[in-house]
């Protein structure tokens, strides 16, 4: 976080536990690449993790009727040939 930017919140707020959340993930610089900082990117992650589990239609879960298995959708192809084409766009 810039200088100027800790300074600005000294001013505005008592303690550091008394600023709101979305004032401080907007704060937060971002690293890598990145679109927010670590405190956006945990929250993020975690929504996405619950959705996915959370929803019994998505392809990846197993024991359901729609889940994706490589025997179902690719029956002609075996575990290695299978491997050699995630490798080589991966």
């Amino acid at each position: 976080m810039a200088k100027s930017t800790i300074a600005k919140l000294k001013s505005l707020y008592k303690k550091v536990d008394d600023i709101d959340l979305i004032v401080g993930g907007i704060a937060e610089v971002a690293q890598d690449g990145a679109i927010v900082g670590p405190t956006f990117r945990c929250i993020l992650a975690e929504q996405f993790i619950r959705t996915r589990a959370g929803d019994r239609f998505f392809y990846d879960n197993p024991g359901q009727p729609s889940s994706f298995t490589k025997r179902k959708y690719l029956p002609g192809m075996t575990n290695q040939s299978v491997n050699q084409i995630s490798n080589s766009l991966c």
